[in-house]
């Protein structure tokens, strides 16, 4: 609750001199003190009890960048008008990461207001709740008691996904690096199962007897091998975050894991994605673009709270890696531990590729640490893609940059 200093003093002033010199005139100006201050205060607790607020957010998946409308109403039962009132939406800036400007109406007896906020999602993430406040204040602008609407709003915002056109993976079973441009890796002498049709998928792969049978379209399930395996591992660790104020650098980290994962399910191949939050580990898989909505629900929420460093979990992740699959390692800072953990890999006929995202203008110290153990992993030819924040994901991954610069 706010109130206005000087009318504290005045009353301070009033009351012991009414007290003291006794009188008519002194005690109504005691009591026209207190009545000017007691009504306005009831007044504004009248607002608080009784008014009621609700507001909404359309029940849609959202994708970061994308325009969302918060609608919002208020009500007042009352026979008593409030003339000034003033709504602070903190769930925009929940979203949007910007105080939004207050605004200002008032409500006439038995009166209510509808009005509506669009903001940009700025960033992914995972909204579990919302409020907002709405300030009271008296005709005189006297007090400012404010009431807390709680809404229990749960909604998602996901990473945006960049498609890539190409991008190389490796395969054991041929030499250096394979373009993969189409699902290279099933066995289609092999028919596996029948599912339901999912998008992306491809119109060749549709059983059309089943689907005759079925109410929905069926596609053909092939068995995979096993060379084809692909394993995604985040960075979580805060260290590795460091300078990373804002989190820009960790949602472009997201952001490129979203890419590799939706080229790699759209070519139907064995995708796993995983890392550590807190002392739990996230993992999720896949083989097909079906899945696509599962790895970004596992990454939506990403954020650096893991408790182990990144080359511990690579550790403990190589002796359940196949040989002849891949290992993405997607991290803001490279060290020699890590890259020297690259080489082992390969030694064991399982392929790196690293992933490096950074900020070459405010942490151009990091970049260069990065730029050296790249060197390093280049010379062994160890495919390393450093993407800088003001690059675009497409392009570096699509080769139009060159690796390592």
């Amino acid at each position: 609750m706010k109130v206005k200093i000087p009318l504290i003093i005045i009353s301070i002033i009033v009351t012991p001199f009414a007290l003291m010199v006794g009188g008519r005139v002194p005690y109504f100006l005691l009591y026209t003190s207190i009545l000017f201050l007691l009504i306005p205060l009831i007044h504004c607790l009248l607002g608080v009890i009784f008014l009621k607020g609700e507001v909404r957010l359309p029940e849609k998946e959202m994708v970061a960048g994308e325009e969302v409308i918060i609608q919002y109403e208020f009500e007042n039962p009352l026979s008593l008008g409030f003339p000034i009132l003033e709504l602070e939406n903190n769930i925009a800036y929940r979203i949007t990461g910007k105080k939004e400007k207050k605004e200002i109406f008032h409500l006439e007896k038995k009166d209510y207001y509808e009005g509506a906020t669009v903001v940009s999602c700025r960033r992914r993430g995972h909204y579990r709740a919302g409020k907002v406040k709405l300030h009271i204040r008296d005709i005189f602008n006297i007090y400012s008691l404010h009431k807390t609407i709680v809404t229990p709003l749960s909604f998602k915002v996901y990473p945006n996904i960049t498609p890539l056109k190409s991008f190389k993976i490796q395969a054991s079973q041929h030499m250096g690096e394979l373009l993969v441009k189409e699902p290279l890796f099933q066995d289609y002498s092999s028919l596996s199962d029948l599912r339901v049709y999912q998008d992306g998928d491809s119109i060749r792969r549709i059983h059309w007897k089943a689907s005759a049978k079925s109410e929905d379209l069926m596609v053909k399930n092939y068995e995979e091998r096993g060379d084809n395996e692909v394993v995604i591992v985040l960075d979580s660790h805060k260290s590795s975050y460091q300078g990373d104020n804002e989190g820009w650098i960790e949602d472009q980290l997201v952001e490129a894991a979203a890419a590799i994962i939706d080229y790699c399910l759209a070519q139907n191949m064995k995708v796993t994605l995983h890392y550590e939050e807190k002392d739990e580990i996230i993992q999720t898989n896949g083989n097909h673009r079906g899945y696509l909505k599962s790895f970004m629900d596992a990454i939506v929420g990403f954020h650096p709270i893991g408790s182990s460093l990144l080359q511990n979990n690579v550790e403990k992740l190589t002796s359940f890696l196949n040989h002849g699959s891949t290992l993405f390692i997607l991290t803001p800072q490279l060290n020699r531990q890590l890259g020297a953990q690259g080489i082992r890999l390969k030694m064991r006929n399982i392929s790196p590729v690293y992933i490096v995202l950074g900020d070459k203008k405010e942490n151009s110290i990091q970049w260069n640490q990065n730029k050296e153990v790249a060197k390093v992993l280049k010379g062994e030819s160890i495919p390393i893609y450093l993407i800088d924040i003001a690059q675009d994901i497409r392009e570096v991954l699509e080769g139009k940059y060159e690796k390592g610069a």
